[in-house]
């Protein structure tokens, strides 16, 4: 998947879903495994997909963010955080208004909006956030959401 992302879009299974809803059902499957470990690579893996599948993975982030969002409540381990979140982040850097739109309309449980449960996720870990291009990553769109969601809405509160 590394070596060709092209070929993974354009196969198709016989049910009609191209290789990319698989192997994104298979990443949801792992983020909600109970083992932390085994998701550590998940981050790198979806940062890889939204950097060269572009436009293609819009139609499947929705279940992706949400499974994103419901395994960020239950993550214990500050490195397991930074792979959800800096994918996110990497999402907000080069697709702000769709991530928006969906964070606002997806609901976590009685946790709230997707909106509220990432921004508190990833402001209360960002400071634990380990390397050069993770950390910038969560600073730029830190920056970016913080200055769409000020001209979009009319208060934002944000704690540190």
């Amino acid at each position: 998947m590394r070596n060709d992302v092209g070929q993974l879009l354009s196969w198709m299974h016989t049910d009609g879903q191209s290789g990319l809803v698989h192997v994104l059902a298979v990443i949801a499957r792992m983020l909600l495994g109970q083992d932390e470990s085994g998701g550590l690579v998940i981050g790198g893996l979806i940062i890889h997909l939204f950097r060269h599948a572009g436009e293609s993975v819009l139609p499947v982030l929705p279940d992706l963010l949400q499974a994103m969002l419901v395994r960020m409540l239950m993550a214990q381990t500050a490195t397991f955080l930074q792979s959800l979140i800096i994918p996110l982040a990497f999402l907000v850097d080069s697709h702000c208004d769709a991530v928006l739109d969906l964070l606002e309309s997806i609901c976590v449980g009685e946790e709230g909006l997707g909106l509220d449960v990432m921004l508190d996720t990833w402001t209360e870990n960002a400071a634990t956030f380990q390397g050069f291009w993770p950390t910038r990553t969560s600073a730029l769109a830190l920056c970016t959401l913080l200055y769409k969601l000020s001209y979009t809405t009319s208060c934002v509160v944000v704690q540190f």
